[in-house]
């Protein structure tokens, strides 16, 4: 009598690839996948879904078990996301999901991810992570996954849980459809110390020609916004002074700023700035609100000399430029713009914070 095959016309104990891998994962947690493939297509439609909550208990089900490949492991699946529409260019009205899908390790003879603790084991081989990822994620969507590789020399040690990890993501429209991505898509923004990306290598015959054809992403010069760069990140005018003619400090600080507010949604996904002024002393940023035909200003006053840093996180260049973004993201979001003071400045826009003297 031949072997025992499953869906995939292999021998059911085969684990020569991640198919196999695959297979086997998902008839040994059929049920606990089920559900968590539920809680996925509804956080893709709903991108505030928790799994805390308990119309979907994932956190009840989750995906956890030894691994099929090394018995001194055991392997867990969980998910996080965040909004994909500002990582690269996609076509108008697109509501995207970044889903990433992480797969930790931990000794086998600890019996649960809780109970491990910090006691994770970056050694999973790249057949069983794919093999538990598309798993989880079943062949339409796992074949348009992406691992996330990750920068892992010489990691301090309050990197080493973000980084003792295999990393996958895929990107859902509101529908749970899955999506390529962009030629212009921001990998470096979806986790800490990216170094690149994998595509994942599709089962389905049409997506592989393509793939082989076409690469391994979507070609976005007829779909890019005409007010963004090849690179997805907004134009914007840059005026006043040459950073290099500011101090030294005082011209890092506009040169991160100009590249951080190009970012889009680095300040937030409504905002779009137009641009950015130069002055001796100080920066300002003009932007439109989504919605709001009206100008805006926000301005800051970068550090000149040594004497003009303090401690974190006003120490360094890029600390302050982050911490301004995060400033004015949290100001904005609160309703500055309707409750706050506004002041008019003589082209028009209305300067909301930092120094007036612009």
């Amino acid at each position: 009598m031949p072997p025992r095959t499953d869906a995939y016309d292999r021998p059911a104990d085969d684990k020569s690839d991640a198919v196999s891998v695959a297979a086997l994962v998902e008839a040994r947690y059929r049920r606990d996948i089920a559900v968590y493939r539920d809680l996925l297509v509804h956080t893709a439609a709903d991108h505030r879904v928790d799994d805390r909550g308990n119309r979907w208990p994932a956190h009840a089900r989750l995906v956890e078990g030894l691994s099929l490949l090394d018995p001194d492991l055991r392997i867990h699946l969980f998910h996080t996301h965040q909004d994909g529409g500002d990582l690269g260019s996609f076509p108008p009205g697109t509501n995207v999901l970044a889903l990433r899908i992480h797969v930790r390790a931990f000794p086998a003879q600890v019996p649960t991810r809780t109970a491990a603790r910090g006691q994770l084991v970056d050694a999973v081989s790249t057949i069983e992570a794919d093999g538990w990822v598309r798993a989880l994620l079943g062949d339409h969507w796992a074949d348009h996954s992406y691992e996330i590789l990750l920068r892992k020399d010489q990691d301090p040690p309050t990197l080493r849980g973000m980084t003792a990890q295999r990393l996958y993501l895929v990107l859902l429209d509101r529908q749970a459809r899955p999506l390529l991505a962009p030629d212009n898509f921001d990998f470096r923004r979806v986790w800490l110390r990216v170094d690149s990306a994998r595509k994942i290598a599709p089962r389905s015959r049409p997506l592989a020609e393509r793939v082989r054809r076409d690469g391994p992403y979507v070609a976005t010069a007829a779909i890019r916004d005409p007010r963004t760069d090849t690179d997805g990140t907004w134009l914007i005018e840059v005026t006043g002074l040459d950073p290099a003619h500011l101090t030294p400090l005082a011209g890092d600080t506009a040169t991160r700023l100009i590249r951080s507010v190009r970012t889009r949604g680095a300040i937030d996904t409504r905002v779009r700035p137009l641009r950015a002024h130069i002055g001796t002393t100080v920066l300002c940023v003009f932007f439109l609100w989504e919605g709001d035909p009206e100008t805006y200003a926000v301005t800051l006053r970068p550090p000149q000399t040594e004497d003009d840093l303090q401690g974190p996180p006003w120490h360094t260049p890029a600390a302050i430029v982050a911490e301004v973004l995060s400033s004015w993201r949290e100001a904005l979001r609160t309703g500055l713009r309707r409750r706050g003071h506004k002041t008019p400045l003589a082209d028009g826009a209305l300067h909301l914070l930092g120094p007036i003297d612009v």
